[in-house]
């Protein structure tokens, strides 16, 4: 155990620099994320409605982050292992989203599709594993629009938590000067448009949020 971690990127460029620094702040905005997403699936339980809430989103979320953990593991980073268990934190949202909304036929079909991203992660060559993550990450953009785009049709912030969506732009951030630092290409591109749909989304739910069920 203690070989494996120190041949972590963390532990090899520990000190007062800025790898260590936003590393550090990547860990934290984690814990952030996981109460957030609690937040979000608090909201779906008690309300025991998934009202304008993206299930293809949150599927695409789930089996996403289980892949950006195995991308940790490869590349020897322990703030993205760590980010990856935020799996862990998508599946109540997904459980009550089950239960309170329902899958559609697109939305199940789109959940067993998804479920092949873990293993397409762990098969491919290390070599090309920042390209598979970019074209992943690219999934996830898309994914986020999907929110946006719901609450807009829907004309309803419905049970869309608020929290979640700064915490995320706000993780964001770290996650993008995080990806400047260790030269990671998939984080400096995706996050900075992260953030634009985000804000987005959240423009939406503030101008909708008094027609929410």
């Amino acid at each position: 155990m203690s070989e494996i971690l120190k041949s972590t990127v963390e532990y090899q460029n520990w000190g007062y620099n800025a790898l260590t620094f936003s590393a550090i702040g990547t860990f934290l905005f984690t814990f952030l994320q996981m109460w957030s997403f609690g937040q979000q699936a608090k909201l779906v339980w008690v309300s025991r409605s998934g009202e304008s809430v993206s299930v293809k989103m949150f599927s695409y979320w789930f089996f996403y982050w289980i892949a950006f953990s195995l991308y940790g593991v490869a590349g020897k980073s322990i703030a993205i292992a760590f980010n990856g268990l935020m799996f862990l934190a998508t599946a109540p949202i997904l459980l009550g989203l089950y239960k309170f909304k329902g899958f559609t036929r697109w939305e199940k079909i789109s959940f067993s599709v998804f479920s092949l991203i873990p293993a397409l992660m762990f098969y491919c060559p290390k070599a090309q594993k920042p390209t598979l993550l970019l074209v992943l990450l690219m999934g996830v953009l898309f994914s986020i629009t999907l929110q946006p785009y719901e609450i807009w049709q829907k004309k309803s912030a419905g049970s869309v938590e608020p929290k979640l969506l700064v915490v995320f732009a706000l993780t964001s951030i770290f996650w993008f000067a995080y990806g400047i630092v260790i030269r990671d290409m998939p984080l400096i591109v995706f996050n900075p448009l992260a953030i634009v749909v985000l804000l987005i989304t959240l423009g939406l739910w503030w101008k909708y949020k008094d027609r929410a069920a």
